[in-house]
């Protein structure tokens, strides 16, 4: 585990979230693959992961942080299409916000993803847990599955690590986090299974805008008493530690102290 301090002594500005890039166009590389080089039994592939994550700014005024996912998904194999089916957990606190996605044919036809192909399931009453689960249509072998969606919430609590593997193999995942000059935070990897992951900051206005980005991963085994996914795949995150401006110094995630506080005033107080 590594924790190194990420630069945030901008001057305070005003600044509003980047728009998100679309997905690149599909390579002829991309559309002629028929298998994973060093893992040829694959049935599918992440040809592209990409997360970009605005992190709220209370300065100016966000509503929530925003956590937006693109990905790019090739099927390779008759057992491949059984990636034609995506899930998405989210909650009354984290809510899904938006979703879009299509299937690009071999020969090149797109086909939406409409209404139809999308059901919602209660995972827990108690906790307000659902599912969204996405069928795509037309999924054949050769077919390529792209799709972006989109996460909001209020409460930094709720931020997770960016995994940069799946049981899939991912040829490129990139993230992109947007971090308010005026929130103080450290940056936390886990690189397993040799990963190199490559970093780059950028200044902009009100921000620091900080991309990770991982190549060539192999997928995650998903054995019968192995290892849970989570100690095994590549991670990160930007840890939210304390937010401080000239009205407000908010401790975060900066000590355990910290947030047994927070979680007492956001929550057992007002029950009280």
């Amino acid at each position: 585990i590594r924790a190194a301090a990420l630069g945030l002594m901008l001057a305070s500005q005003a600044g509003l979230a980047l728009a998100v890039e679309k997905l690149p166009p599909i390579s002829k590389a991309e559309r002629e693959m028929k298998e994973v080089p060093n893992e040829p039994s694959a049935s599918a592939v992440f040809l592209i992961q990409r997360g970009r994550i605005h992190l709220r700014n209370f300065r100016l005024q966000d509503a929530s942080t925003t956590i937006t996912v693109q990905a790019r998904v090739k099927i390779l194999k008759e057992e491949g299409k059984s990636r034609g089916e995506i899930a998405i957990p989210h909650s009354s606190y984290v809510r899904l916000s938006k979703f879009e996605g299509r299937t690009i044919a071999p020969d090149g036809k797109a086909i939406k993803v409409d209404s139809k192909g999308k059901f919602q399931r209660k995972v827990s009453q108690a906790t307000r847990r659902s599912v969204t689960s996405i069928a795509f249509p037309a999924v054949e072998v050769g077919s390529i599955l792209e799709y972006e969606y989109e996460l909001n919430f209020n409460n930094f609590y709720y931020v997770e690590p960016w995994y940069f593997m799946d049981e899939l193999p991912v040829l490129h995942s990139e993230v992109i986090w947007e971090v308010p000059n005026e929130l103080h935070s450290r940056v936390w990897t886990v690189p397993t299974f040799g990963v190199q992951v490559t970093t780059e900051q950028k200044r902009r206005t009100g921000y620091i805008e900080a991309t990770f980005t991982a190549k060539n991963l192999p997928s995650t085994p998903n054995e019968i008493h192995g290892f849970p996914f989570r100690d095994q795949a590549a991670r990160m995150m930007v840890v939210p530690m304390a937010y401080k401006d000239e009205d407000m110094n908010l401790p975060l995630l900066e000590s355990w102290a910290a947030v047994c506080a927070g979680v007492d005033e956001s929550y057992v107080k007002p029950r009280r």
